[in-house]
């Protein structure tokens, strides 16, 4: 699988799997630092981080894969996404890292990375 980063030609395809996966659309200029995670020519899984400065947080957001994957592939390119998207929080000396999900999948990723959920397993927070 190989990793790259999210540009505007990447963003049709992106509203259609948001559209299948029933999310809503966000418009481009939202979206913060994306990845897009491929192989063999077809895009796996896309998520994107937000950085601020003046703050030593980030937040990881719009996680989102391709619906066609197996559920292997989504686990599997999801989990590479979330790697590259650490790796530019580090870069940036980010320290914290917030993420909201109601997916099972992508909780589960995060709790593994220890950015670990709280009470209601919708807001995750960890360290860097």
């Amino acid at each position: 699988m190989q990793i790259t980063y999210f540009n505007e030609t990447n963003y049709g395809e992106l509203c259609g799997w948001w559209t299948k996966h029933q999310h809503a659309i966000i418009p481009y200029s939202s979206l913060g630092i994306g990845v897009v995670v491929s192989s063999e020519d077809k895009n796996l899984a896309m998520s994107f981080i937000y950085t601020m400065d003046g703050c030593d947080a980030a937040q990881l957001c719009w996680t989102t894969s391709n619906p066609g994957n197996s559920p292997r592939q989504s686990y599997e390119s999801v989990d590479l996404a979330i790697d590259a998207l650490l790796t530019v929080a580090i870069k940036k000396n980010k320290k914290t890292i917030t993420c909201f999900s109601s997916s099972k999948g992508l909780t589960k990723i995060l709790n593994r990375k220890n950015i670990m959920k709280n009470k209601d397993h919708v807001l995750s927070m960890g360290s860097l």
